[in-house]
Formats: structure tokens, C-alpha cells, sequence
């Protein structure tokens, strides 16, 4: 769906500051056409879109908010919502056939509102408080309401455990996002094995745990078998030279595993296309080939970046990690993480580190695209297992420590973000006011030309 946003007069640099974040909003919230106009431009403003919305100033989604035809699908009426003040939704639809605009009726948006039981029931716009975080509508802000807003924005919205709350409410809106989460396992290594990077060899996918027999388990030497849809190490079984598995034993633990961590995270939404399975794999050797834990390199990538990576050694400590830069220079824990958990191990630098960093980013590249750009594909978590010779990809990560930063101190939360979203900051510590709109005007117009002035075009206003 194409929106025509139209933004208040910038009489402040508050005024200045809210106008960039409805732009933000509209630019991160999902796929669609944005056109920027100031409410001063309208009455020679055409637009020739087929279907679009006209959303007025002091109207806005958040990114947990609804998509506007999602809100309106359940509804045969065509909407204007107007108020004295000029806030309004239009929705606009024309006719293929006829070429010309669908007649549609007028409300008061505030009779409509407290009025209509109908459309209160829709909740289709609610007034911003500080607790519509996470809500489904949009929001009507008050210009009254604006210094209280740009506060909630930065205190409390734009937070590490607060858009990760976000990025789950905002999932259902791109669901490419379920491809690339680590309860998601098997669809996340096809992607990156047709990209040409290893992983782990599958030997069996099994549907369901009576699948699992014993001539099966016998097959192979080596190998681990874990299911699609956990994380965190749950129910993950190998087998080597000095470990033998049974058939019965296996089918016994793994009874129910589609049922296990049915409601965390992403789970809700991967398994209402992907039914949990259960898979045998390769069996990673440990760094030297034997049959310890494997070394594990956690990347974290932010705007096609690797700001620092985490080296985990299990035989060491099952629970430490040690950070490095992207130039494999370890720095100390204590800058992002409250807990002690450095490991103090000396790794001298992969021969194989800057191939591993090309696939990185190969792999980022990939997910962003795939998330079209929006604020979920700028941050993801890369994992590797590392041997002597080879690396294997281990699996995504959309959601460390379950988005709510339990290792992080306050820095490492700030910081986080700060990686993730850089322009949001820019918005928040900008002190420059500029009051002449002139070259804003000629830039929107210059940039607009394709949908200005058609001969089928139909103003906003007519």
C-alpha cells in the first residue's frame, strides 16, 4: 500500500525533530511508496497512484503498529477521518476500469471515535500515551503532546530490549524474518549452503520421533541429532567413537520437542509454516579434530558491520565468551557486559578470518535484502563452529539472550542500539533549526516529478 504523508509546519526544532521521525517511521515500517508533502503544499499537489493513503500530520505508526490495509480489510466503507485541526487519514481507491476515484463518505474522526461503537472497536487510532508501545494502532499525537513524545522515544522506545520487542510485534509483516532465526534451523542452513559457505552435512530429517530407528542411528559414526526448533543447547544428542545412542532412549527424551518453547519468540509464527523437525548432522570436531566441543564464533552485525564478535570455548567455560574487534584484537568484557565471564584464553587469528569475515557479510547482505532494508534486517548474529582447517555456519540469532540484553550493562545496551539505528541518535541530538522549508520544498518536488501533474492524476483537494 503507497502512503501520502503530509507533515506539519516547522515552527520549532521539536516541530523539526517529529517531522523526521514520522519519516523514519513510514521509512522503516514496511515495504511500501512514501511521498512527503508539508500541509502548506497540498493545494497544488496531485498524486496519481493507483491505491495509496493520505495519512496527516501528527499521525503515525510505530513499528508494532498494524500495516493501514490491515486495519482497514475488515471494512467495505472507504474512510476519511478529519478533525478541525487538519489530522486525517484518507484512504484512496480508484476504480482500474474508470480511471477516476472511488466516491467514499466523511466523518469526524472524534465523533467517529468516541461515537462509533464500531470503529472503537476497530481501535483504528488511539491518542499517544506512554503505554501504546506495543499496540496494533496508530497513534494521534497532540502538539501539546510533543516533547513528551521525542522523550518516550528516547528513554524508552529506542532500547535494546524494546525494540526487540518491536522487531517480534513487527515479524508478521515480512515474514522472510523467519528464515533466519535459530528455531528455524533447517531453512537457515539451506540459505547459506546455496550461497556456497559450509555447514554441517544432513544426513536424516526426520518429521517425527518414531522415525527415528535404530539401523538409522547406526549408519553413521559421528554425528549429533538436535530438533529444528531449539535453542540454547535443549535436547541436542551426539555421537562419536565414544558415545553410542539408542534408538528407544532417543525417542523417549525427544517426545513432545514440537511442543517445548511452543510460544517463544518467532516459534508462533515459524511453525505456522514449518512443522518442527528433527535432524542428524555432521559432527563438528573440536579445533584440533578430536572429539571435544568446537570452538564457536559469534559475529554481531550491525549496518553491514562487524562491530565485535564473541569466541566461546565450552572446554574451558561453558558459560564465558571473550569479544574481539573485527580486526581479531580481544577487548575487555567489562565495556559491554556487567558479568564476569571473560574465559582469559589466548586464540591466535584463523589463517582462514578475513574469508570468514567476506561470508559475513555475503550472509548479512542477504538477510537485508531480504527485509527489504527495514530496521529488523540491520542487526542479526552470525554463528560459526571452528576447526584447524574449516568453518561451519552454526545458526542466526534475531534475539540474543532473548532480546532483553540480561549479560548487557547500560553501555552495552546504549551502545547496541546505537549500532543498530545511528540516524535515530542523529535525530535526537541535532540542535540545528532551520526554518527556511524552500530547499526541503525543492527537493520533495524535484524528487516527485513521476507522480506530479498526469494527466490522470486526481488532487488530494479537488
Amino acid at each position: 500500500m503507497n502512503h501520502v504523508v503530509i507533515l506539519k509546519r516547522e515552527e520549532n526544532i521539536e516541530m523539526q525533530k517529529v517531522n523526521k521521525f514520522i519519516r523514519w517511521f513510514f521509512n522503516n515500517f514496511y515495504k511500501s511508496t512514501n511521498i512527503f508533502f508539508y500541509e502548506d503544499e497540498l493545494d497544488s499537489a496531485s498524486v496519481n497512484l493507483n491505491e495509496f493513503y493520505i495519512v496527516g500530520p501528527l499521525i503515525l505508526p510505530l513499528l508494532s503498529s498494524s500495516t493501514l490495509d490491515k486495519l482497514f480489510e475488515n471494512n467495505k466503507n472507504i474512510y476519511i477521518f478529519e478533525n478541525n485541526n487538519n489530522n486525517y487519514i484518507f484512504n484512496v481507491k480508484y476504480e482500474t476500469k474508470l480511471n477516476r476515484p472511488i466516491k467514499h463518505s466523511n466523518f469526524n474522526i472524534e465523533t467517529l471515535i468516541l461515537s462509533m461503537n464500531r470503529l472503537k472497536k476497530l481501535n483504528l487510532i488511539i491518542p499517544f500515551n506512554t503505554g501504546i508501545s506495543h499496540t496494533s494502532s496508530w497513534i494521534f499525537l497532540e502538539k501539546s503532546e510533543i516533547n513528551l513524545f521525542l522523550n518516550f522515544l528516547e528513554k524508552t522506545y529506542f532500547q535494546w530490549n524494546f525494540l526487540n520487542i518491536a522487531k517480534l510485534k513487527w515479524a508478521p509483516k515480512n515474514k522472510s524474518i523467519i528464515f533466519y532465526d535459530g528455531k528455524n534451523k533447517l531453512e537457515s542452513k539451506k540459505i547459506v549452503e546455496s550461497m556456497g559457505i559450509n555447514v554441517p552435512k544432513t544426513y536424516y530429517v526426520f518429521d517425527k520421533v518414531s522415525d527415528i530407528t535404530q539401523d538409522i542411528l547406526n549408519s553413521h559414526n559421528e554425528y549429533i541429532i538436535k530438533p529444528t526448533n531449539l535453542d540454547s543447547g535443549n535436547l541436542i544428542f551426539k555421537k562419536n567413537i565414544k558415545n553410542k545412542l539408542n534408538a528407544e532412549n532417543i525417542r523417549r527424551k525427544l517426545n513432545g520437542f514440537e511442543r517445548q518453547k511452543k510460544n517463544k519468540e518467532l516459534n508462533p509464527l515459524i511453525q505456522s509454516k514449518f512443522k518442527p523437525k528433527i535432524i542428524m548432522e555432521e559432527l563438528i570436531s573440536d579445533f584440533y579434530g578430536g572429539y571435544l566441543s568446537p570452538l564457536e564464533v559469534k559475529f554481531y552485525v550491525f549496518n553491514r558491520k562487524i562491530e565485535f564478535f564473541l569466541i566461546i570455548n565450552r572446554e574451558v567455560n561453558n558459560e564465558g565468551y571473550d569479544f574481539y574487534d573485527e580486526n581479531f584484537k580481544r577487548f575487555s568484557n567489562e565495556r559491554f557486559s556487567y558479568k564476569n565471564t571473560s574465559i582469559n584464553q589466548k586464540i591466535i587469528k584463523f589463517h582462514y578470518f578475513d574469508e570468514l569475515k567476506q561470508n559475513v557479510y555475503k550472509i548479512y547482505d542477504k538477510f537485508n535484502k531480504d527485509l527489504d532494508n527495514l530496521f529488523a534486517g540491520r542487526f542479526i548474529r552470525i554463528d560459526f563452529f571452528i576447526t584447524n582447517e574449516k568453518y561451519y555456519f552454526g545458526e542466526f540469532a534475531l534475539f540474543p539472550n532473548g532480546g532483553k540484553g540480561r549479560n548487557l550493562n547500560e553501555n552495552g545496551k546504549n551502545q547496541f542500539v546505537k549500532f543498530w539505528l545511528p540516524e535515530v541518535f542523529e535525530i535526537f541530538n541535532d540542535k540545528t533549526f532551520n526554518n527556511d522549508l524552500n530547499s526541503i520544498y525543492n527537493y520533495v518536488v524535484k524528487n516527485l516529478l513521476s507522480y506530479l501533474q498526469t494527466e490522470t492524476s486526481y488532487s488530494v483537494f479537488s
